[in-house]
C-alpha cells in the first residue's frame, strides 16, 4: 500500500470477504482496525488475525449509527503498537 496520512480505519459492514481482505491489508501497513458489522460473531478469527477489534454496530438505524462513529472516534485514540 502506498503512504498514507491516517492510523485508524473503521470498516463497517465487516465480513468475510472485501472488508476482510481490506482489513488484512491495513492491519499489515500498521494501520489500527476496528470491524463494525450487525453481529460480530463471525468476525472473531479475522479480529484475532488482523489485532482488530469488533464493534457490533447497525448503521441503517440513525441511533445505533452514532455509536460507529464513536467507536470510530475512540479508536483514534488508542495508541498505535
Amino acid at each position: 500500500m502506498t503512504d498514507v496520512n491516517f492510523n485508524t480505519a473503521l470498516i463497517v459492514g465487516a465480513g468475510a470477504g472485501l472488508s476482510a481482505s481490506l482489513a488484512r491489508v491495513l492491519a499489515k501497513d500498521g494501520i489500527k482496525v476496528a470491524l463494525a458489522a450487525r453481529t460480530i460473531g463471525d468476525l472473531d478469527a479475522l479480529a484475532k488475525q488482523t489485532g482488530a477489534r469488533a464493534f457490533a454496530c447497525d448503521a441503517t438505524e440513525r441511533p445505533r449509527s452514532r455509536s460507529c462513529s464513536r467507536t470510530s472516534t475512540l479508536l483514534s485514540a488508542l495508541p498505535i503498537s
